[in-house]
């Protein structure tokens, strides 16, 4: 199962513990494979380079989703 990730969620999978897929797959029955919006990945870009916890979990959340897929939004219009 696709699922569309944000920053938020992608930061709390860092803070909490990568064990909250696991959690999410069990608890759906099913493997979770993630997207990424390519916005999502330029705000964890900008964010990475921010000292601090916010920075550190940036950092963790591209770590992550380093070989997720990439949607891009930029040149889709708008809905």
């Amino acid at each position: 199962m696709k699922i569309i990730a944000d920053s938020s969620f992608l930061m709390m999978c860092i803070d909490y513990g990568r064990a909250l897929l696991t959690v999410l797959e069990e608890k759906l029955g099913d493997k979770l494979e993630l997207v990424i919006p390519d916005v999502v990945r330029s705000e964890l870009e900008r964010m990475a380079s921010l000292k601090g916890r916010r920075g550190a979990l940036a950092i963790g959340a591209l770590k992550m989703v380093e070989e997720a897929e990439v949607m891009d939004t930029y040149n889709r219009e708008s809905v």
